[in-house]
């Protein structure tokens, strides 16, 4: 019987994963500001002005910050102009493009 034996520097190893998982937490919730922008809703611009990321470690926060951001996410009764909707930052968070976008990142960009 023939064995196989490797050694693994596992904190290298580690680093390479907590990088790359950064960067694709980054990489993600910045390509989810830039799609729910494309779907909050507009008057002024200032509800799509006040979108940012905040990421540490493996953790993302995607956010809206005017006074009536949470209201025009929730509300189904208020109109908007095409293409423009209540839900703007939940539905994008749920599509398929969102974890495509995080798998091919992993894939290209974790390398050993």
């Amino acid at each position: 019987m023939t064995g196989f034996s490797s050694k693994w520097d596992m904190s290298k190893a580690e680093a390479i994963v907590q990088t790359g998982g950064e960067a694709a937490i980054r990489d993600c919730a910045n390509f989810l500001l830039d799609e729910s922008r494309k779907q909050v809703p507009y008057d002024t611009g200032a509800l799509s002005r006040s979108g940012s990321v905040s990421t540490e470690g493996l953790h993302a926060t995607v956010s809206y910050d005017t006074p009536y951001a949470v209201r025009q996410h929730e509300s189904m009764t208020y109109r908007h102009a095409a293409g423009r909707k209540a839900k703007y930052l939940e539905d994008p968070c749920n599509s398929p493009a969102l974890k495509e976008r995080l798998i091919e990142y992993l894939k290209s960009n974790i390398k050993f």
